[in-house]
């Protein structure tokens, strides 16, 4: 019943006012604050869908739920269960962070220093969500910039993603790439001097990126193709990250064979790729006129282009 309240109250500042005016969100206080891990577990998860909208924000900062989510952030590590709760409490205040990312990131450095030891933890699944945190928080443009102030702090995440990209789950890679196309993504109106320096900067930390996802574009895993496709294409629409898949060995050849895609959707994610190196106009400089005409053949024939054989019957069959 409370977690259909918390949706409710996210709907607008007048349900949850009304609903906080009759008491019927009291119970959240109780849950977080008692000694029973499980309950606290729930409070915690419905506290991050109530965070979510402004008006949710500053109700559990008039009410004293943020008060408390601060204390156990404080306390994260001597809570009962604690590896299950401290991912609900840091996704809180990642939630918190990618709207007010300055603020947070100042005001709650324990935030910080539990998001750098879950990073590298050797549970993928702990360690996927602290970089998923991460990069919601640099998912904006001001989060970007209050992450590169972090310099180490952060840049100790941004280390353990090479290890999920290489030796985990299939699991943990999807969300390693998803995460790291996140906070590496530049609108082309945003791609100052300083900001391409500091996306590049993160994409340095994590050396053999593009020896990797070539290695995944050819592999018969869809999900994994899909999340390597994605984190290429934020690649191919910074200037340095397409200088990096064109330079990469078997890159250019392998996007454009249209023999490893048999669904819609990855054809669709594959084809993007090269139309986003191509509408630059930079690829004939890096691999020369005759690879950058295919390229540019490929994009015009769209991604669902299929070659038809002709067969030509000689005299005698």
């Amino acid at each position: 019943m409370l977690d259909l309240l918390v949706q409710v109250c996210t709907l607008s500042e007048h349900h949850l006012t009304s609903l906080a005016a009759a008491h019927l969100l009291a119970p959240l206080s109780v849950l977080l604050s008692t000694a029973d891990p499980l309950s606290t577990l729930a409070a915690v998860e419905l506290l991050v869908t109530l965070a979510l909208p402004p008006h949710g924000y500053r109700y559990l900062e008039s009410s004293g739920l943020l008060a408390g989510m601060v204390c156990l952030l404080e306390d994260a590590a001597n809570l009962p269960l604690a590896s299950a709760i401290l991912p609900g409490i840091l996704k809180f205040f990642g939630h918190l962070a990618h709207a007010r990312p300055r603020q947070v990131v100042t005001q709650y450095p324990t935030f910080l220093t539990h998001l750098s030891a879950m990073a590298h933890s050797p549970d993928p699944a702990a360690a996927s969500v602290a970089l998923e945190t991460v990069a919601h928080v640099g998912a904006s443009l001001e989060g970007k910039l209050a992450l590169a102030e972090l310099g180490n702090r952060l840049t100790d995440c941004i280390d353990r993603l090479e290890a999920l990209l290489r030796d985990t789950t299939a699991e943990a890679r999807v969300r390693a790439m998803h995460a790291f196309a996140a906070l590496i993504r530049l609108d082309k109106e945003d791609q100052t001097a300083d900001l391409l320096g500091v996306t590049e900067g993160w994409y340095r930390r994590v050396p053999g990126t593009l020896a990797r996802l070539a290695e995944i574009v050819k592999q018969p895993f869809p999900d994994l193709r899909l999340a390597a496709y994605q984190l290429l294409q934020v690649l191919a629409g910074q200037g340095w990250g397409r200088r990096e898949v064109l330079g990469c060995p078997g890159m250019v050849e392998a996007l454009m064979n249209r023999n490893v895609e048999q669904e819609m959707e990855g054809k669709v994610a594959r084809w993007r790729v090269v139309e986003a190196v191509v509408e630059s106009g930079e690829a004939r400089e890096v691999v020369g006129e005759q690879v950058d005409m295919a390229m540019r053949l490929y994009v015009r024939q769209g991604p669902l282009y299929v070659q038809v054989q002709s067969q030509v019957a000689t005299e005698g069959e």
